[in-house]
């Protein structure tokens, strides 16, 4: 087994076991994870999601980030906002984006 292929393995394992526990925040996507506040899981995924777009696209490839849209709430340097209007996307919006943004790392993998 290559090692792109073990990779492919261990990014859709973890995408596997995270989407089902942000399907079960998506009703309270701005919930703060403690008492002293802390990163909500909108953000978080959001982020995770906008940060894997520029690995496979922009950094690597030099190609136009396919969620430039989403800097100002998930790029680099921003920070957790409870104020919803911050934010133009929803947890099943993220997770089907996801899907899109793993597509392409997949095949950049192959």
């Amino acid at each position: 087994m290559k090692a792109t292929e073990i990779l492919a393995t261990q990014i859709e394992t973890a995408k596997g076991m995270v989407v089902p526990l942000l399907e079960d925040l998506a009703d309270a996507p701005l919930t703060s994870p403690t008492p002293n506040g802390g990163n909500h899981p909108l953000w978080i995924a959001g982020h995770l999601v906008f940060s894997e777009g520029s690995l496979t696209g922009p950094l690597m490839f030099g190609t136009p980030h396919p969620l430039a849209e989403w800097k100002d709430s998930f790029g680099r340097g921003t920070e957790p906002s409870d104020d919803p209007s911050q934010y133009s996307v929803t947890i099943p919006e993220i997770i089907a984006k996801w899907g899109e943004i793993r597509e392409n790392t997949l095949a950049q993998l192959a």
